[in-house]
């Protein structure tokens, strides 16, 4: 956030008169006025609460968000009126030597790579700057797809630069949202105001920009974070208008307690998610069974209402056989003949859009009557068993990379006081130590190349062995033979090239990740040669 806007919060009452607020803006600076209106401030601190909304999105270097690698954050912050109440953040993460942005990335972002390095902030400063955004109390965290992509983003970011990674979700009145099932629920529920635009087969569909397009939002770069920001906003403004109703009671459902006792094990009701499909209108009837039991902290698990024959199916299915055609390929199904079983899973920490039939009615929404199928199911408490049992996992990946660990354990006692100490000071200072004090290996892997992110950082002295380990470590990261399946999404030095010449990019983005090749290149030298 801006300095202007923290030093406001801190300084105006929460009784306040409209004079004094009119005298505070008039010495705002130019730069903050041409963000945000004096008619928006002074409703903002003269209000009941002074609670905000954080649009944000990133935009990247490829479609993993654990591993890929930043290249700009935007957010912006409003009231819960949606008026932009600050000055907006755009910031870019300068690119380092351990990982490649994908060609097909830049091509469609447009984000020069060398932009990147040129003007970027090093990583765990990147991140920081995320964090105190996010922290600031009362926040309600919000993007557009976020929380498969933007929210795993910012937690391995903030994993990587020591930051503890869960305690902006929900200290200090924080909290999580996500549009894209809000949208997906008012674009089903077919809510008056909202155009939902077709693709090319003619079904509906919800991505962002053509949204925008269809409803008259000025998107000047459909994947440019800030444009996007504000595109979604824009939408937001529409969809809360449309119905105000409805996206009060999503908007509740972003608190886990309360997704909790709307999706009790019995539930029924609709389940709006583009993976329901655009032929199901992005919804179908589910009844809640119980909990996820590889999660059941957060897990839930439906099965769906809609087709009584392929519930029927079920039945005479075994747990493994049901388990193998879940996750089985589309092709392989339509070969054997066979429909996908219909079982979904979800999180009800990801804001699910789970609405009762009861609420739905209520509110002048038709329900389809699935009842009977939904008594039957949950009478069978033997079904159920076995359609729980299909998500018993046992056979979780062992991760070996550091950087990957985020989700194998929390931190001990010492490390999580190390974490929030750390977090608390200036990167210089925390940084400024050759070793950290953790007890986990990990952290200290982490530190090490936090620190090593750092170089050139004013007040930061890395020796020469530090950067040398560090460089060998990108070396050997960007000669790393890829697998069939990596090589499709993921890019080093040993294929790059080849893709980057098979990838339609403007030329002067090509010029600029050619540039940046060269860098990595010339700066890993002689580690290279000796991997």
């Amino acid at each position: 956030m801006s300095k202007e806007f923290k030093k406001a919060l801190n300084e105006i009452p929460l009784t306040v008169y409209q004079g004094d607020l009119t005298e505070y803006y008039s010495s705002m600076s130019d730069e903050y006025k041409a963000a945000v209106s004096a008619e928006d401030f002074i409703s903002f601190f003269m209000g009941p609460s002074r609670a905000t909304f954080l649009w944000h999105d990133y935009e990247a270097g490829g479609t993993n968000a654990k591993t890929t690698v930043p290249m700009q954050f935007a957010g912006v912050r409003t009231d819960m009126d949606l008026n932009v109440i600050d000055i907006p953040i755009d910031i870019y993460c300068k690119l380092d030597c351990d990982k490649l942005p994908h060609p097909e990335a830049v091509a469609i972002t447009k984000i020069n790579p060398m932009k990147c390095l040129r003007e970027g902030l090093p990583e765990p400063e990147f991140f920081r700057q995320i964090n105190q955004e996010m922290s600031l109390p009362s926040t309600c965290v919000t993007g557009f797809n976020s929380m498969k992509y933007d929210e795993e983003m910012t937690r391995f970011g903030l994993w990587r630069s020591l930051i503890p990674v869960y305690k902006r979700e929900f200290e200090n009145g924080n909290s999580r949202w996500d549009l894209l099932p809000v949208v997906s629920a008012f674009a089903s529920l077919k809510t008056p105001g909202l155009i939902v635009p077709t693709n090319e087969e003619g079904l509906p569909t919800v991505k962002l920009e053509l949204l925008a397009l269809a409803n008259g939002i000025t998107q000047v770069n459909s994947h440019n974070a800030v444009d996007d920001t504000f595109a979604l906003i824009d939408l937001a403004k529409l969809l809360k208008a449309s119905n105000q109703d409805l996206w009060d009671y999503l908007y509740e459902n972003r608190k886990k307690k309360t997704a909790a006792g709307r999706c009790a094990t019995g539930s029924v009701g609709m389940f709006f998610s583009t993976m329901m499909g655009a032929k199901n209108n992005f919804a179908k009837p589910v009844l809640i069974i119980g909990d996820n039991p590889s999660n059941k902290n957060s897990g839930k698990i439906c099965v769906s209402l809609e087709n009584v024959e392929n519930v029927r199916s079920m039945w005479k299915l075994s747990a493994d056989d049901i388990r193998e055609r879940l996750y089985m390929k589309s092709e392989s199904l339509d070969e054997n003949g066979w429909e996908r079983p219909p079982l979904s899973s979800f999180k009800i920490n990801e804001s699910p859009a789970f609405i009762s039939f009861e609420w739905l009615s209520r509110h002048g929404f038709s329900t389809p009557d699935v009842s009977s199928l939904g008594a039957a199911i949950y009478d069978s408490k033997k079904f159920i068993d076995k359609l729980l049992t299909v998500f018993n996992k046992t056979d979780f990946p062992v991760e070996d990379n550091p950087e990957l660990k985020l989700y194998s354990g929390f931190p001990s006692t010492n490390d999580g006081y190390e974490l929030a100490h750390l977090a608390n000071i200036p990167t210089a200072e925390a940084f400024s130590s050759e070793c950290a004090n953790f007890e986990s290996q990990d952290l200290n892997v982490l530190y090490q190349n936090a620190r090593a992110k750092l170089r050139g950082t004013p007040h930061i002295s890395i020796g020469d062995d530090e950067v040398k380990a560090w460089l060998t470590h990108c070396a050997i990261c960007q000669t790393k033979p890829l697998s069939e399946k990596e090589s499709k999404s993921v890019v080093n030095l040993t294929n790059v090239e080849e893709v980057l010449e098979n990838t339609d990019m403007e030329p002067s983005l090509r010029e600029g990740y050619a540039e940046f090749l060269d860098y990595v290149k010339r700066t890993l030298g002689n580690e290279l040669s000796t991997c």
